[in-house]
């Protein structure tokens, strides 16, 4: 198999509004086997259980800057495979205090 991130592009930032939501789809070839899963992988940590959708979305991700891949599992957790590693930053409007309140 062969799978890879389509989006976001690595590197990309992300500002305010855009982090809130941040769309990840992914590629794989060929198919996933019957007995494969596909997880993202979120610094090195996986996002949910892992299945067969290419789609993913991330919701309000910290600031600063973070880690994208792809996993083929077996179904009973074994990694089969992984993509490369693709960092992609979060920026944040962060309110100074003393803003005369």
């Amino acid at each position: 198999n062969r799978q890879s991130l389509i989006e976001p592009a690595p590197e990309s930032t992300f500002r305010n509004q855009a982090a809130e939501s941040i769309k990840v789809l992914a590629k794989v070839e060929p198919s996933l086997r019957k007995n494969h899963l596909l997880l993202l992988l979120l610094d090195g940590q996986a996002i949910g259980d892992g299945g067969r959708d290419t789609t993913f979305h991330l919701s309000r991700l910290d600031r600063g800057s973070h880690t994208l891949q792809l996993e083929i599992r077996s179904s009973e957790g074994a990694t089969i495979e992984q993509s490369n590693i693709i960092p992609i930053y979060v920026h944040r409007t962060v309110a100074k205090p003393g803003n005369g309140s």
